[in-house]
């Protein structure tokens, strides 16, 4: 078998999609003796999951299962000592210490380990695992007063998660299936769930329902991929994986991250009472019509097209400038000899001509238009590439 000079070991890469965090002490070990610093030994002991020499032979990497303190203020790196549970990779050497080869969970012993490595003022007066129990506390009442609100399940299961809380987390999000099997997300974190305990077969399931529901699912192809992997299906493990990096690659597939927003919809707050009504929408219908006036956008001039406004032209918008129910059309000016249009919605799909009676008069370019009401009063006003105020008036008066 050849040996490929351009690849120099095996990495694992850590990502939001995954329940693991790995700790990285430097310049604690003697490559020749093995010998380990006491400070170092007492970590390694202290999270008691996977351990290994580093690629250099004078550092040693724990993973563990469990998540950091999340936000602004988390800190990832001090002294001799990095922690990382998404962005980063670790350089395998498979060289175990001290019989140490099985990624355990370790989530309580992690949050007291960070906080004593960072030492902030934040995580010594309410640790980071008493936000997660307040958090739970209120959305099991919130499942208790409204059983069928797939939002507070949802948010439930991410909670349970977040505490490594594997079986409840599932509990939870099978609830929100059975109040919506609409929801892609719900089964990709279900994907993840039974993958994270082994149960491959379930996760696998998870993951096809959730990209059936929806194909661009970044996340859960990548977990489909891996669940094949462990469950030993190599051939299905590398199409999913040559999916992954094709919506990788596009920029269009739809990823899980810790991002707010990014964990699904129903993970965002809920719109409350007392919020103000959309207006309801009005019905336009188009059809091909020569519309008259004989004003018709110009070609833009031959030569190399330099400016935004040849290429993207003035837009349109809609106005019922004359308050009879009908929307009006309004075309900004444009480079050459059109000028500022209005045409007034006769019914039927027909429209003429009022630039002259709504005295309409703009000069220069446009790229666009908006309408809203800038002086509160009953008619709305056109602004038109940010440089024209036109406003609305009762008619014949001119603006």
């Amino acid at each position: 078998m050849g040996v490929d000079p351009g690849f120099a070991g095996v990495g694992f890469v850590f990502s939001s999609d995954d329940p693991y965090t790995g700790i990285d002490l430097d310049k604690c070990r003697n490559p020749e003796t093995g010998q380990i610093e006491e400070s170092a030994q007492g970590i390694i002991e202290q999270l008691d999951s996977y351990t290994e020499a580093s690629q250099s032979g004078t550092g040693v990497h724990i993973i563990v299962r469990g998540w950091l303190p999340q936000g602004n203020g988390a800190r990832r790196r001090t002294g001799g000592i990095e922690m990382y549970d998404a962005g980063r990779f670790f350089v395998m050497t498979g060289q175990v210490l001290d019989g140490r080869l099985g990624i355990t969970e370790r989530q309580d012993q992690l949050q007291t380990f960070y906080r004593k490595v960072f030492d902030r003022e934040e995580t010594r007066a309410l640790p980071i695992r008493k936000f997660f129990d307040i958090a739970r506390d209120v959305l099991l009442d919130a499942t208790r007063r409204q059983p069928q609100s797939a939002r507070a399940w949802y948010n439930l299961g991410i909670v349970y998660r977040t505490l490594a809380q594997t079986d409840a987390a599932i509990d939870a999000f099978e609830k929100v299936g059975g109040l919506d099997a609409s929801d892609a997300d719900t089964l990709y974190f279900l994907g993840q769930l039974h993958a994270q305990a082994r149960r491959y077969d379930q996760a696998i399931a998870a993951f096809e329902k959730c990209l059936a529901l929806d194909s661009l699912h970044l996340s859960a192809e990548f977990g489909l991929a891996r669940a094949y992997q462990l469950s030993g299906n190599d051939a299905a493990a590398a199409q999913h994986l040559a999916r992954f990096d094709q919506l990788t690659q596009s920029k269009i597939g739809k990823q899980i991250s810790l991002t707010y927003g990014e964990q699904g919809p129903y993970s965002t707050a809920e719109p409350v009472g007392g919020a103000e009504v959309a207006p309801r929408d009005f019905a336009i219908r188009f059809a091909a019509s020569t519309l008259s006036g004989g004003r018709i956008a110009p070609r833009p001039p031959p030569g190399p097209r330099d400016r935004f406004l040849q290429l993207a032209g003035a837009g349109a918008c809609f106005i019922d400038f004359d308050g009879d129910g009908r929307q009006d059309l309004l075309l900004p000016a444009e480079q050459g000899p059109r000028v500022a249009t209005l045409y007034r919605n006769n019914g039927g799909g027909r429209f003429s001509d009022a630039t002259a009676q709504a005295g309409l008069d703009s000069a220069g370019e446009a790229h666009g238009c908006a309408i809203g009401d800038s002086v509160r009063q009953p008619q709305n006003n056109i602004v038109a590439a940010v440089v024209v105020v036109i406003a609305n008036r009762a008619l014949p008066q001119r603006s």
